[in-house]
């Protein structure tokens, strides 16, 4: 294989691949910062969506519960109006039956 012979530079190509390297370092840095800043913004994003989802969990099940509790009561209060009124039926019909005037 033959030998090259040595390539004289000179001073305007060593100026431009200086500043073209500078440029290229500076530009790495750039990118690498943006990098960073959209990794931090992408695991915010992510942080406030678990936040969010977790909110409205616990949101809906204390509705669900509430909601549990309400109705419960209130089917206990009609079952309780329901024999009390069952009881006056049967009270009616005792007092119908003892005395047949009041048929």
């Amino acid at each position: 294989m033959a030998k090259l012979p040595p390539r004289i530079v000179t001073v305007d190509e060593l100026v431009a691949k200086s500043v073209f390297e500078k440029e290229f370092e500076k530009l790495k840095k750039e990118l690498e910062t943006q990098q960073s800043i959209t990794w931090q913004v992408v695991m915010g994003v992510g942080i406030a969506f678990v936040i969010a989802v977790g909110i409205i969990v616990t949101e809906v099940t204390l509705a669900r519960d509430a909601y549990t509790n309400d109705t419960s009561t209130m089917e206990k209060e009609i079952n309780g109006q329901a024999i009390q009124l069952n009881d006056l039926k049967n009270q009616i019909g005792n007092i119908k039956t003892l005395n047949p005037y009041l048929k």
